[in-house]
């Protein structure tokens, strides 16, 4: 299943302005990387109508299947992530429900976003099955807060993820307490180097779950 991430950039559609929006493409239909498209959402309420949403703006694809070598993880660059040159412009991250986006690996999806507050991980849009690395993926977003990680962290199941390298680094405005809850899995994780770099304003890490016993590098 093809994967597409449309990001929406400037004024209009109200709350949605300055989102980067991830949505799984209807079938048959094929959107150009890097150009402009449009996509219509469609919830099917409990009286049995019909909301849809529609979305125009920069369509990015391809992203879901890059692969990842762990005999060199760091060959996924923070440039190469496809929305990196506009990722300043980006407040908000949304997952559409059931857009189930599987990638394998995510390293720098959310990095150096220093204006992002929030990512809403809906109702199955973000799958984990394949995913294997999450490094630096909120790596300098500097107005990200903890109460924005603290509601997504227990609703990630990382069990597959083997790198989680500089995932927080200089996120700067992380206050208080980071509760990872019980579903954030490090059971296969082998490297937590420079995790929380930078993070001098956490007090507490809730990290309960965190298995280390295939570590190398903390």
């Amino acid at each position: 299943r093809l994967a597409q991430v449309r990001a929406f950039i400037g004024a209009g559609n109200g709350n949605l302005s300055n989102t980067l929006v991830f949505f799984r493409a209807d079938p048959g239909v094929n959107y150009t990387n890097n150009a402009s498209g449009t996509y219509t959402h469609k919830v099917t309420n409990s009286d049995g109508s019909v909301t849809q949403t529609t979305y125009t703006g920069t369509v990015y694809s391809g992203f879901e299947d890059v692969g990842f070598d762990p005999n060199n993880p760091n060959a996924r660059t923070e440039g190469a992530v496809p929305w990196h040159a506009v990722r300043k412009n980006f407040y908000h991250v949304k997952f559409l429900d059931d857009a189930a986006i599987m990638p394998i690996n995510m390293n720098y999806w959310f990095s150096s976003m220093t204006r992002l507050e929030d990512i809403d991980l809906g109702n199955n849009g973000l799958a984990y099955d394949n995913l294997r690395s999450t490094m630096g993926l909120f790596m300098n977003s500097t107005n990200l807060q903890a109460g924005a990680l603290n509601a997504i962290l227990p609703l990630m199941n990382t069990g597959t993820v083997e790198r989680m390298d500089n995932m927080f680094k200089g996120c700067t405005r992380l206050e208080g307490t980071l509760d990872f809850g019980t579903a954030f899995d490090t059971a296969k994780s082998t490297s937590f180097y420079g995790m929380f770099d930078g993070c001098t304003k956490i007090t507490e890490l809730k990290i309960g779950s965190f298995n280390t016993h295939r570590a190398t590098n903390m």
